[in-house]
């Protein structure tokens, strides 16, 4: 609220000049923000009824803007140790970003000019890397440099030193972050917390960037080979639903095995869970912890599970590092601590009818290869996605690519907001390309999920995978094949206009067809990292917004009842 001290502007003379011309000021600053943004094509279709045919409103226009790549080396381990085939794993987005910023046409050489900063380091690899306090103190590094003190800032109007002033100039800008992989926890546990012109690029979350899970384009391209050489059957004579998810243990979230309970045994439905027997199977042995005079030794309660868990417990300890190429390492851990433990972890189990369901469960603990993987999405018309482990999931992605590639239509299930759990909620209308289902009705009444996916026609997923394969591009990580950036380009986005014009063009039109370069999902994160920026200095919440097309408000006339 305003002090009453600001005496209102029309009493005085001036005060009519004063609002027009604070008027025409604003007006310039709109008028040159849009002309800042650019519009990506859109795809044209129908508006959306439940179940039906898409809507109009898949893709918004997405903005553009000059960053700064700050790389100021000393934020990465050695290279020994390195994950295995790093690349390729789900949580190596910062690496994809990384080499596709260092040539982008958006990319300036003057930190201070810059609407943006992206901050290469390697934070989620090092939590892959199981180097916990490296990344902290990495963090620490950075929090110094980005945020110089008031007494040296004060110096730099005296004694200009290059590095340090500049980053004084650009304390403001606002700051990305690749965060994805957050079973480490944050980074500044015990030191400097971000400050609030942060944007977090993370895997699921309330403030910052949803991005997806890596996809790399060599992947795809294997994929799609694939599907061309799998015979291509009519819709009707597809089998219904594809289950294949890692289930995790109820204590954890009871999502996904509920799901799989209801479903197991549905004609046209496949439903496979390579980790079930572990995670579920094991606590088989509840049954006997629940009598009174329970008691076991601590060699019972170390190997009780071996049964159920003897290859995942020797993939527990295997050192997935570069320099130590996959040795088993130390000694295996304890199915349960102790007694109470067991006790207290069987309470979640409590609702599992074993004597049904433990011959299925060893049935469903099927590990597919890559090709029966790709094979199978191919040849189902949906496939499910739920929360497990975290909210989101690989799954969203490889789905996604399949239905573009041809194969089954996404059938998400949402836990609590949906744009905390979707890449792309800002701009991407999810009932365009998947079926939603809320997470309340997915684990008491799949029965009616499958009755109402069973109605689809032919002619309705015919346009589901259409919209699909428009925005398969925002999905798929792709290498830099050539330099996209010219020593005029560098120096500002006027100078490049004619490449980065070439970009836009290459983007949705074509997703994957050659041209001088075309839009990947490194560049639809950028511009997501762009359009937060814009909202930071609008002095703007970066948390989802219910007229976001990927929210749940938005969503709701999409969701399966």
């Amino acid at each position: 609220m305003e002090s009453t001290s600001h005496w209102p502007c029309w009493l005085f003379p001036s005060g009519l000049f004063y609002v027009l011309a604070g008027f025409l000021v604003r007006s310039t600053l709109v008028s040159a923000q849009l002309q800042h943004q650019h519009p990506i094509a859109r795809v044209p279709y129908k508006r959306e009824t439940p179940l039906g045919l898409p809507g109009e409103h898949a893709i918004e226009p997405l903005p553009r803007c000059s960053f700064y790549l700050w790389d100021k080396g000393k934020m990465r381990l050695p290279a020994k140790y390195t994950p295995i085939n790093w690349s390729n794993n789900q949580f190596s987005l910062e690496l994809h970003l990384q080499r596709a910023l260092q040539q982008h046409p958006w990319r300036v050489q003057k930190e201070e000019t810059a609407d943006l900063r992206f901050v290469a380091a390697n934070l989620s690899m090092m939590c892959t890397a199981k180097k916990v306090f490296a990344a902290r103190q990495v963090w620490r590094d950075i929090m110094a440099q980005l945020r110089p003190t008031t007494a040296q800032c004060a110096e730099c109007a005296r004694v200009w030193v290059p590095d340090r002033c500049a980053q004084c100039a650009a304390q403001h800008v606002p700051t990305v972050v690749v965060l994805t992989n957050k079973e480490c926890g944050v980074p500044w546990v015990n030191g400097p917390s971000p400050s609030s012109n942060f944007v977090f690029i993370q895997d699921h979350g309330r403030r910052g960037i949803v991005a997806p899970f890596v996809l790399p384009e060599a992947r795809v391209a294997t994929w799609r080979t694939l599907a061309k050489q799998l015979p291509r059957k009519d819709w009707a004579d597809r089998p219904l639903l594809f289950f294949a998810m890692h289930v995790p243990k109820l204590y954890i979230s009871g999502t996904r095995y509920m799901i799989w309970r209801q479903i197991r045994s549905t004609p046209g439905v496949l439903a496979l869970s390579s980790t079930i027997n572990c995670t579920i199977g094991q606590f088989s042995y509840c049954r006997r912890a629940s009598q009174q005079n329970f008691n076991v030794s601590k060699e019972v309660l170390s190997s009780y599970c071996n049964e159920f868990c003897w290859y995942k417990r020797a993939k527990d300890r295997r050192v997935e590092l570069a320099a130590s190429n996959g040795r088993i390492t130390g000694e295996p851990r304890a199915c349960a601590a102790s007694q109470n433990t067991l006790r207290r972890n069987c309470r979640s189990y409590h609702e599992v009818q074993w004597d049904n369901e433990l011959a299925d469960m060893h049935r469903a603990a099927t590990e597919l290869t890559g090709t029966q993987y790709v094979a199978e999405m191919m040849r189902f018309r949906f496939c499910i996605m739920a929360p497990g482990d975290f909210v989101s999931s690989p799954k969203i992605v490889e789905f996604a690519v399949a239905g573009g590639l041809g194969g089954c239509i996404p059938v998400i299930v949402v836990s609590g907001e949906a744009a905390n759990m979707l890449p792309y909620a800002r701009w991407l209308d999810w009932c365009s390309i998947a079926y939603m289902v809320k997470e309340k009705t997915a684990v008491r009444h799949m029965d009616r999920v499958l009755a109402q996916l069973a109605n689809v026609s032919a002619h309705a997923a015919e346009a589901k995978r259409r919209a699909l394969e428009a925005v398969l591009g925002a999905f798929v990580f792709k290498e830099p094949t050539q330099p996209r950036v010219s020593a005029n380009c560098a120096e500002g986005l006027d100078s490049c206009t004619a490449l980065a014009a070439d970009s836009r063009q290459a983007g949705l039109a074509g997703p994957l067809k050659s041209a001088r370069f075309s839009w990947g999902a490194a560049d639809f994160l950028l511009a997501e990292a762009c359009a937060s920026s814009q909202r930071l200095r609008q002095g703007l919440s970066l948390e989802s917004t219910d007229a976001w097309p990927g929210s749940s408000e938005s969503l709701r006339r999409c969701f399966i009842r």
